[in-house]
C-alpha cells in the first residue's frame, strides 16, 4: 500500500469515526421511541408541531414548567409530591388524552419517568414518541424559558441573582410592584394608563437596559403582557427567561408583599 492509498484510507476512517455519533444520536430506542436532546426538544416545541406531555407531579409542575404543556402524571413519587393520587389519575389510565395523531414530546424532571411513559405510549400503539433526554432539568440549565408559580419566583428572586422585569404600564407600577422590579412597558393599555408612551420608551426600542448577563424573571398584570415580552427576549437572542404565571395578581393572592413608588 502506497503513501497515497494509505493517506485515502485514514481519511475515510477518521469520517467515519465522526459520523457514528450522529447516526447513534439519531437511532430509535429499543422500545420504539426516540430519544432527543434538549436542542432539539426547543426546537420541536417552538414549531408547535407537538403535543408536550409533562409527566411529572402536579407538585413540580406548579412550581414551574414549560409552556403550553399538558400535565398527565406518570406515577407518584412521594419525595417530589406527598399528595397520593389515584390510578385513574395517571397515564396509564389516561392515556386517552393523548392525541394519537401527532408528534408527541414527553418530559420529566430528568429523564427517567419520562422514558417510562414513552414505552407505555409507544406499548399503546403510539409511534411518533419523543422522550426529552435530561428532562426539565437539563431544559433549565440551556436556559430554555419556563413558566414558574409564585413559591417559585420568591425562591428565584431570593438568590439575588434575578433581572426583574416590570412590563405593564406606569400607572399600574405605581400603584404597587415587587421590590426590586425595572419597569420597562411591554406596549400602551389605556383601561390600565391613559397616558401614551412614545414607542422608544417600550420594550421593543429599550432591550439596551435589559443586562444578557443575568437570568431574567418577567411579570405583568395576570401573565398574558409577560408572556409576550418573553417571547420577544427570547427572539432577540437572551436565555434563562422565566415568567411569572398569573403575574403580580396571583403573587399578591399567594400573600407575597408589593411596594409603591415613594411619593
Amino acid at each position: 500500500m502506497n503513501k497515497r492509498t494509505m493517506f485515502y484510507f485514514a481519511a475515510v476512517l477518521m469520517a467515519f469515526l465522526m459520523i457514528i455519533p450522529g447516526i447513534a444520536a439519531a437511532e430509535t430506542c429499543p422500545d420504539g421511541y426516540k430519544n432527543v436532546s434538549v436542542c432539539k426538544a426547543e426546537k420541536m416545541v417552538e414549531k408547535e408541531d407537538v403535543f408536550l406531555l409533562d409527566v411529572r407531579t402536579p407538585a413540580e409542575f406548579n412550581k414551574t414548567h414549560i409552556e403550553g404543556t399538558i400535565l398527565i402524571p406518570v406515577k407518584n413519587v412521594p419525595a417530589q409530591d406527598p399528595v397520593e393520587l389515584s390510578s385513574d389519575e395517571l397515564l396509564e389510565v389516561r392515556i386517552n388524552e393523548v392525541p394519537a395523531d401527532e408528534k408527541i414530546l414527553v418530559y420529566c424532571k430528568s429523564g427517567a419517568r419520562s422514558a417510562a411513559a414513552c414505552s407505555l405510549l409507544v406499548s399503546n400503539g403510539y409511534r411518533k414518541v419523543y422522550n426529552m433526554r435530561g428532562g426539565i432539568d437539563c431544559w433549565l440549565a440551556r436556559g430554555c424559558t419556563v413558566d414558574v408559580n409564585a413559591d417559585k419566583a420568591d425562591e428565584l428572586l431570593g438568590t439575588g441573582e434575578f433581572f426583574l422585569l416590570d412590563v405593564r404600564t406606569p400607572a399600574e407600577f405605581n400603584a404597587g410592584y415587587i421590590e426590586g422590579a425595572i419597569l420597562i412597558p411591554l406596549k400602551n393599555v389605556p383601561k390600565e394608563d391613559p397616558v401614551e408612551l412614545p414607542p422608544e420608551k417600550l420594550l421593543a426600542q429599550c432591550l439596551c437596559e435589559i443586562p444578557e448577563n443575568k437570568p431574567i424573571l418577567v411579570y405583568c398584570k395576570s401573565g398574558t403582557r409577560s408572556d409576550a415580552a418573553r417571547d420577544l427576549l427570547v427572539d432577540s437572542g437572551y436565555r434563562h427567561v422565566y415568567n411569572l404565571e398569573g403575574g403580580i395578581l396571583t403573587w399578591k393572592a399567594e400573600g407575597y408583599p408589593t411596594v409603591c413608588p415613594a411619593i
